[in-house]
């Protein structure tokens, strides 16, 4: 899986004179690109509080979601380089709709949403990002790409989403 997601990377990073955020969605699988050098692909890359591997002056990050029998839910590969200040994002969003996770894709309204109401999940899945104060994590130029969490009065996360807007 990792080798698909890292090939299609390859062959959108030369695409990246075309920035924005884009999306595939099909009833099996979506998959949102974040690319160019708009500031998007950087933010996003940004965000992820994960560690970055460097190979060739190109910087990757990479975390997944599975389910508990080790499905795979959801995956994030951003690639960055600083020398050519330019970079890209590839989110794989699978239909799911137990636990931990709800990823809903709908290919007729043209939306993915992917979500956990479950604390402790939500508390998991957020450590793979920095998040601020405001609980809106990343929001590309356009709103199409939104990753935010939930607190409730204590402060506590809630619910952590991502949704994308086609």
């Amino acid at each position: 899986m990792k080798r698909i997601l890292t090939a299609l990377a390859a062959l959108t990073f030369p695409l990246l004179a075309t920035a924005g955020t884009h999306g595939i969605l099909k009833d099996n699988q979506a998959l949102v690109i974040v690319q160019g050098n708009d500031g998007d692909a950087q933010k996003l890359y940004d965000a992820l509080d994960v560690e970055a591997v460097e190979s060739n002056g190109r910087f990757t990050k990479t975390f997944s979601i599975s389910s508990g029998s080790g499905e795979q839910i959801f995956n994030i590969l951003c690639n960055w380089s600083p020398l050519a200040n330019v970079g890209s994002c590839t989110l794989k969003f699978l239909p799911w709709r137990y636990s931990p996770v709800d990823s809903e894709i709908n290919t007729s309204d043209k939306y993915v949403l992917l979500q956990s109401g479950d604390k402790f999940t939500a508390n998991s899945i957020i450590e793979n990002f920095i998040v601020p104060q405001s609980g809106q994590i990343f929001s590309s130029e356009n709103s199409q790409l939104r990753i935010w969490i939930n607190r409730n009065s204590t402060g506590e996360v809630t619910r952590f989403s991502i949704q994308f807007d086609n």
